[in-house]
């Protein structure tokens, strides 16, 4: 259980099998709720991915490898998990440490939930799927030994404190990996134009611009870019 790594007091509901909820009942709806398949439909998408990011999906899954063998003990927490669109495969697979997957909405839960059985034939012993607000999180700090989050950032306009969650969630010898979306070329700035009219974004940036906002935070980080992902990590 991970009722080690929870503020005092904090108490979690398990809401169906196999998920659970640090949120109060009256505000577990959440507007992604209903946008869980189209999300599969369209982020999961190869084309997709490829022509407006510049990436593949292989190249996100490569990310999230990174993360995950960045160390061998500890728990890990992936904030922002979403339906496991791009990370299933990988995390139905790993064994070495406990996973926690935190997100807001329960569709992307249900979604992740259904994923990982069916890859799995049921929820692998060390996953915990856990209904939780990113900017309110119920852990106490320091307590993961790997803090992730992919395809996060470019959601919250408050991008140091955003930055700044993950890093008080991670113990002092701990990594950090995260990237965003980002607006390098004319396809992609347009394109987060229209997404920040549309409110499924919150602030749109450069690869440039980013780094220079993770630098003034005086985090050592690594950077890299392809197309319009920007990757940063700490070991």
């Amino acid at each position: 259980m991970i009722k080690n790594l929870l503020k005092q007091n904090m108490v979690l509901e398990e809401i169906e099998a196999g998920i659970f909820t640090s949120i109060e009942s009256t505000k577990r709806e959440h507007e992604y709720d209903n946008k869980a398949d189209l999300y599969d439909i369209l982020i999961g998408s190869q084309l997709y991915n490829r022509i407006m990011w510049g990436n593949r999906l292989s190249d996100y899954q490569e990310f999230c490898r990174k993360a995950l063998i960045s160390g061998s003990k500890g728990y890990v927490l992936d904030a922002g998990c979403g339906s496991l669109v791009f990370t299933g495969e990988l995390y139905a697979q790993y064994k070495e440490r406990p996973l926690v997957l935190l997100d807001r909405s329960l569709g992307m839960l249900r979604k992740a939930k259904a994923r990982l059985i069916a890859l799995n034939g049921e929820i692998p012993e060390n996953i915990y799927l856990l209904q939780g607000d990113i900017l309110s999180l119920p852990f106490r700090d320091g307590v993961f030994e790997t803090v992730q989050s992919f395809g996060m950032l470019h959601l919250f306009s408050d991008t140091a404190g955003f930055i700044q969650t993950l890093f008080r969630m991670k113990s002092e010898s701990g990594t950090l990996f995260f990237n965003s979306l980002v607006g390098n070329n004319w396809l992609g700035r347009n394109y987060l134009k229209l997404l920040l009219q549309a409110g499924e974004v919150a602030t749109i940036n450069t690869s440039a611009s980013l780094k220079k906002e993770v630098s003034e935070m005086g985090l050592d980080v690594a950077t890299e870019t392809i197309g319009n992902m920007a990757y940063f990590s700490q070991n």
